[in-house]
């Protein structure tokens, strides 16, 4: 059964999978990674489906996830699968791309279990990066929306 995301995402340890609603009857799934970062898998379905239906994909992309207390967006954990290592439970290092008040790239990964922000002026340094993402749950349906996704959709059961 989903629930709210207070209840629910605010709980979540790396290598939990959740889903998503990103509509009516509708979820987006993504697997919780250290420093609230979740990889969003490239699946979406119809009806809630379970872990095993999901769990052989890797991240499309990967988002910090906010939550406020009124998010109205319902959640579900599926379940838990150990990262094989600590270093594994890390997302990926992403960039901030230069704005009106700071002019370098700021890339924020981890290293040696501790986040680090490092600083530069060389577009090439960030080449191969994803730019640093920030979304509320109830954003992931607008963003792919907007990002013209196109990811197979699974039939599931419908949500309690």
């Amino acid at each position: 059964m989903a629930s709210k995301p207070a209840a629910t995402l605010r709980k979540t340890k790396p290598g939990d999978y959740v889903a998503i609603a990103t509509g009516a009857n509708e979820y987006c799934y993504a697997r919780f990674y250290r420093d609230r970062t979740m990889g969003v898998l490239p699946v979406l379905s119809r009806g809630l489906v379970p872990l095993d239906e999901v769990s052989g994909f890797e991240p499309a992309f990967f988002a910090r996830l906010w939550v406020y207390d009124d998010d109205p967006t319902p959640a579900s954990v599926l379940g838990h699968r150990a990262f094989e290592s600590e270093e594994a439970s890390f997302p990926p290092a992403q960039y901030h791309p230069p704005d009106e008040f700071d002019p370098d790239y700021r890339i924020r990964g981890f290293k040696n279990a501790a986040t680090y922000i490092k600083r530069t002026s060389n577009p090439e340094d960030v080449k191969g990066m994803e730019e640093y993402l920030k979304l509320q749950p109830g954003d992931l349906g607008s963003y792919l929306a907007k990002k013209k996704i196109d990811w197979p959709w699974l039939e599931g059961s419908q949500a309690g």
